[in-house]
């Protein structure tokens, strides 16, 4: 639901023969895909950190040992020479963290923290040599989870019950952003950093998710110069907590690249974009979707700044990722052919626009549900391609197709 609700949903770009940059590519249209990952992410780390789901404790009693005859191991004695198994201290981590969340919800700390201790010690032990950077990163997320709830230990019990609150809030915020409720999730971000921030300062978790949620919340209702006084105190924050080869950091920056890009600020945009891209890279490679989203957004600031082949050099080596990770005919594709289109329209390559947006529009209507408003801006967009090329009789009848939908967008 999040996906579709988010990924394809945009304003639909002014009618005009010029090819220039706010034609060709949308700003908000790269927001809205930030929204998406962001948001996506905010979500998950909130279960996993405290979103007070109700999660019930295991207390399952410790299994009956069947007495052994001399002479023979016990199965605990021949399991312990065995090399602890990754499936098992994965399936160990996911239940902590869920004991965790419930402990904290019931407002016992004290609990929550004996449990994320061990959480934290089972994160030192899983093998994973080949992608100990991650490892480390997963590790430093649950150190720093910990780290809060030691303040939250040492807070009155008054103080306790508004830090609850306030997480309650930041899950409801996050609720009413997948609605694309923006007011609403814009006020309710407030009330908890009134509340958060006080209490923990700004290099907290949950301050650090908040002011990102709370400067996306301003993105979405297009007020980019108050969403990046929030984002420049997460970036902050990031760094404090987490470190800059972190991919939360890199999150960070490619929010505030975001809000650079609606507020025009091209170069600023592009700063951001290639440090964000440049961290994903070392941390998951150069053939990872995340790389590949980085250069996506880094080839949208090129194409406004008119600097084309770059940005046609990005696509196509996103696109190739892309194409190999999720297949040619996933939803991830769609940006870059829309990006290569609109490459195509200033090349004057009107064929080459209309197949690549034609594809968009088969994905679309494979992937969204019937008249989703999705596909209003790529059909008006290949309308105007088809008049260049002359097909006048069809582009009408494209127009006519998203005429409904344009409406709704409006």
């Amino acid at each position: 639901m999040l996906s579709l609700a988010l990924v394809v949903v945009s304003n639909l770009p002014e009618r005009s023969e010029a090819v220039n940059g706010s034609s060709l590519i949308t700003s908000v249209s790269l927001l809205l895909e930030i929204a998406r990952c962001r948001i996506a992410c905010s979500l998950a780390v909130l279960l996993l950190f405290g979103s007070f789901c109700g999660i019930a404790e295991c207390d399952d009693p410790p299994p009956v040992k069947t007495p052994q005859r001399s002479g023979l191991p016990s199965a605990d004695q021949s399991n312990s020479a065995r090399p602890p198994d990754r499936a098992e201290i994965e399936y160990q981590i996911v239940t902590l963290s869920q004991k965790a969340v419930a402990l904290a919800a019931q407002d016992d700390i004290e609990g929550a923290l004996v449990v994320q201790r061990e959480l934290v010690s089972s994160l030192e032990d899983l093998p994973d040599a080949a992608n100990w950077r991650l490892v480390n990163c997963r590790a430093r997320n649950e150190q720093a989870f910990l780290t809060e709830l030691q303040q939250v230990s040492k807070l009155s019990a008054q103080d306790r019950v508004a830090y609850l609150v306030a997480r309650q809030r930041l899950a409801d915020g996050c609720n009413q952003m997948v609605r694309e409720e923006y007011e609403s999730a814009e006020r309710l971000f407030s009330m908890a950093l009134e509340i958060l921030a006080p209490l923990l300062g700004d290099n907290s978790p949950s301050v650090a998710g908040t002011l990102e949620q709370l400067g996306l919340s301003y993105l979405m209702r297009k007020e980019p110069a108050k969403a990046k006084e929030f984002f420049v105190r997460a970036v902050a924050a990031r760094k404090a907590i987490s470190g800059e080869d972190h991919p939360d950091y890199s999150n960070a920056l490619k929010l505030m690249g975001g809000a650079c890009l609606e507020a025009k600020d091209f170069d600023q945009a592009d700063v951001f974009f290639r440090d964000a891209m440049d961290r994903d890279r070392k941390l998951f490679g150069a053939r990872s979707p995340r790389y590949a989203d980085g250069l996506l957004k880094l080839a949208r600031v090129l194409v406004v700044k008119e600097r084309w082949p770059e940005a046609e050099a990005l696509c196509l080596q996103g696109i190739s990722i892309v194409q190999h990770a999720q297949g040619a005919s996933s939803m991830a594709v769609v940006p870059y052919l829309r990006n290569f289109a609109d490459i195509n329209i200033r090349y004057e390559e009107y064929e080459a626009a209309e197949a690549n947006l034609r594809r968009c529009i088969a994905i679309y209507e494979r992937t969204l549900p019937p008249g989703h408003v999705g596909t209003a801006e790529v059909r008006d967009r290949r309308a105007w391609v088809l008049q260049k090329m002359n097909g006048a009789d069809e582009a009408k009848v494209m127009e006519t197709r998203a005429e409904p939908f344009r409406k709704q967008l409006r």
